[in-house]
């Protein structure tokens, strides 16, 4: 295996692991991995617990790969849906000021975390509030920064029932009517996302005031969907265009290259073997940089939600479930929990993510030493007959991850 692969623009760099691949390679093999990754591309039902395909990489794909694919009809439905979306954030973008995204899980982490990191590079064209725990502090501090006439209240749910949701939703519109907006609802200040449209139209919302997406669209997969308007409003088309094309270079990768040199294979391999075979609960992802600022609980919830079930696919027990993801932010991560993974007994695979503007930013040369020091070990400088306590005993795989830039 080459230890560094290129992902549409990322590095992956697995020279840190001392896992033999050809057992992996095989393993994959006898579990019918390539069939199962060309079914998550051609709709096959690969969601066995709700008999339900998982059509997200076709909200991010072009028309062409979806018919060559045979999801030609899907692409067009997801097409439109986007298309849709498009033409209702400039809408508001000339009317509102503010919005107030209400969501939870998915509809609410993936939207959350790429706005930070967009918002550190783009002004923004409108100021988006998110809202997820039922926590009136937290519509309180939302609504306080927001005018009620310039203010457009997003429902984000593929349910349109979750009771977080609703909660946010009453209290905000309360606030609205307090200041001035009799009817919320019929001056257009509210929109829904869902794939229950016929639940939002319970509630008075008109067709032009719903953005819908598929069934088919896993919580955690949504961002790619209709429930990334947030992002569409507040950066603008392109913007999100060249998340989607980001995003579909990747899918291409991992639908095309062989596993021994497709990085997303590899990476989800090397997460097995420390689960199954070394019996390692626990994985750290160290993101270096505020982009990454708010991508904990999207990353938790990618790996989690699923993995972490204590059943197989056919309903036996699963001995070795995913492992728990801690997640964080560096280089302050170096001063919190980091100093038990340099020197503590638990030993972790870890991956620690960089992006490169340029050479400007001072913590790139920190990750890198960081990841050595976590598979190599050593002493702290300077303390070449340290005493125990100050040996750095290393032994974790690290993956070492690099964007070209944010």
């Amino acid at each position: 295996m080459n230890p560094v692969l290129n992902v549409a623009g990322l590095q992956y760099d697995f020279s840190r692991h001392a896992v033999a691949l050809p057992p992996l390679l095989e393993r994959a093999q006898q579990l019918g991995f390539d069939a199962k990754r060309h079914a998550l591309f051609s709709g096959g039902i690969v969601n066995a617990t709700e008999s339900r395909a998982a059509n997200h990489v076709h909200l991010r794909s072009t028309q062409v790969f979806a018919e060559r694919c045979g999801m030609a009809r899907f692409g067009t439905q997801a097409r439109q849906q986007r298309e849709a979306a498009y033409a209702a954030a400039g809408a508001v973008v000339r009317r509102f000021k503010h919005i107030i995204h209400v969501g939870i899980g998915g509809s609410y982490a993936g939207p959350l975390a790429v706005y930070r990191a967009l918002a550190l590079q783009h002004v923004p064209f409108v100021d988006v509030h998110f809202l997820a725990n039922p926590d009136l502090l937290s519509i309180a501090q939302a609504t306080r920064q927001c005018d009620p006439q310039h203010t457009l209240l997003v429902l984000c749910s593929k349910s349109f029932t979750t009771e977080e949701i609703v909660f946010n939703a009453r209290h905000v519109l309360a606030w609205m009517r307090e200041h001035g907006v009799a009817d919320p609802i019929a001056a257009g200040q509210v929109l829904a996302i869902t794939a229950r449209p016929d639940r939002a139209a319970e509630i008075g919302l008109q067709p032009a005031q719903v953005l819908a997406f598929d069934e088919t669209i896993g919580g955690r997969y949504s961002l790619w969907s209709a429930c990334g308007f947030p992002l569409m409003c507040a950066f603008g088309q392109r913007v999100f265009d060249e998340l989607l094309a980001g995003a579909h270079a990747a899918d291409q990768v991992y639908l095309g290259a062989p596993p021994a040199e497709n990085a997303a294979f590899v990476a989800g391999a090397l997460s097995w073997h420390y689960r199954a075979h070394e019996q390692l609960a626990v994985a750290a992802v160290l993101l270096y940089g505020d982009v990454f600022s708010a991508f904990g609980a999207h990353v938790q919830q990618v790996v989690m939600e699923s993995l972490g079930k204590q059943v197989t696919l056919s309903g036996g027990a699963c001995t070795a479930p995913g492992p728990y993801m801690v997640v964080e932010t560096g280089p302050a991560v170096q001063h919190t929990f980091m100093q038990m993974l340099r020197q503590g007994a638990l030993k972790t695979p870890v991956e620690i993510v960089t992006y490169d503007d340029g050479g400007a930013q001072p913590y790139i040369a920190r990750a890198d030493t960081q990841a050595q020091a976590l598979h190599e070990g050593g002493v702290a400088p300077g303390e070449a007959h340290a005493q125990a306590h100050r040996v750095v005993p290393g032994g974790h795989g690290v993956t070492r991850v690099r964007l070209p830039d944010a």
